[in-house]
């Protein structure tokens, strides 16, 4: 290690040491202070409060008042190890000489607004209800798309499905799920009124009507239900399991019966919300009817594929973690 590093490492050091020990007048020094060091890097108070913001104000709003300062400070810890993440991530791609432009951000911004069907102006009012910043959401897709340059370059290459892999789950999933009489579905919804953000019935309708659209036109369903579906089922993809014709909600029943297995239903209305649906498969009178396996095989290896893709690139930043010189004094 040269004396140039070991110099600046005694300086880091000292600076925290410093901040936590320093009286605390005025709340320029309290947010100043150094919570954590990535290699010559500094984390502050302030980022990691920037950082947290939407989800401290969230937790301030909501939490029993005997349990804020726990759930807070839990919070923070979360908080901070992402934070962490996001440093070795900016590291690891300064090494390598990846960068993202204001105009590749800009880009991908637009897609994600056109994507949704909302305005500018309806972006910025939601993300500002929701206690967050234009400026920290731009640094969030910043680093998003470094971290995509770098799963590029480090990871993805290293990811392989195989057709064994994607029968598998086929024959697993699309079969076993309906053992009884009964009909296995995907949903994506978009919520207005005041827990859709304050969007109204006119916008969740535009915004559900393109995600129909791009269903129809083969994207994958599980992966448009996770970053677009405002419902509970998104983090499973959409999957809301198994029903039986009697147990499903009028709406929804409606919807299913109008398609075959592996087809999208038509947009239907629910209670403060927009839905469609996607029929995986059903079995009535001892009859399976599921998606054909060519309908379907390429959505399965996408998931696969971005599952193992998720799991090597938590693996890669771990090993990241343990190469890096890294203090935490939070």
């Amino acid at each position: 290690m040269s004396s140039h590093t070991l110099t600046i490492k005694f300086l880091l050091a000292f600076l925290c040491l410093l901040t936590l020990a320093a009286p605390s007048p005025g709340r320029a020094e309290t947010v100043n202070r150094i919570v954590a060091t990535v290699n010559e890097d500094v984390i502050t108070l302030k980022d990691l409060q920037d950082e947290g913001a939407a989800i401290f104000q969230k937790i301030r709003r909501e939490a029993p008042p005997a349990q804020v300062d726990k759930a807070i400070q839990a919070a923070r810890k979360e908080m901070l190890s992402s934070l962490i993440d996001k440093k070795i991530v900016e590291q690891r791609a300064a090494q390598l000489g990846f960068a993202v432009s204001d105009q590749e951000l800009d880009a991908n911004i637009q897609q994600m607004l056109d994507a949704k069907g909302i305005t500018r102006e309806i972006f910025r009012t939601e993300i500002a209800r929701m206690g967050d910043s234009e400026e920290h959401y731009r640094s969030m897709i910043r680093i998003q798309l470094l971290q995509s340059k770098l799963i590029n370059f480090d990871v993805r290459s290293k990811v392989v499905i195989t057709d064994d892999k994607v029968r598998s789950y086929y024959d697993k999933q699309f079969t076993g799920e309906t053992s009884a009489d009964g009909f296995h579905i995907q949903q994506i919804g978009v919520v207005w009124g005041e827990n859709g953000q304050g969007r109204t019935r006119e916008e969740a309708r535009a915004i559900i009507d393109n995600l129909a659209a791009l269903a129809g036109k083969g994207e994958n369903f599980e992966e448009l239900a996770r970053k677009k579906s405002d419902l509970p089922s998104a983090v499973d993809g959409g999957d809301i399991g198994v029903f039986k014709k009697d147990e499903m909600a009028p709406y929804m029943r409606e919807a299913i019966l109008a398609v075959k297995a592996g087809e999208i239903s038509p947009v239907v209305e629910a209670p403060n919300s927009f839905q469609f649906f996607k029929l995986v498969a059903s079995k009535q009178g001892g009859v399976v009817n599921k998606a054909p396996y060519e309908t379907v095989k390429e959505d399965i290896r996408k998931k696969l594929y971005e599952e193992e893709l998720q799991q090597n690139f938590t693996t890669w930043v771990r090993q990241l973690r343990e190469q890096a010189d890294i203090n935490e004094y939070l």
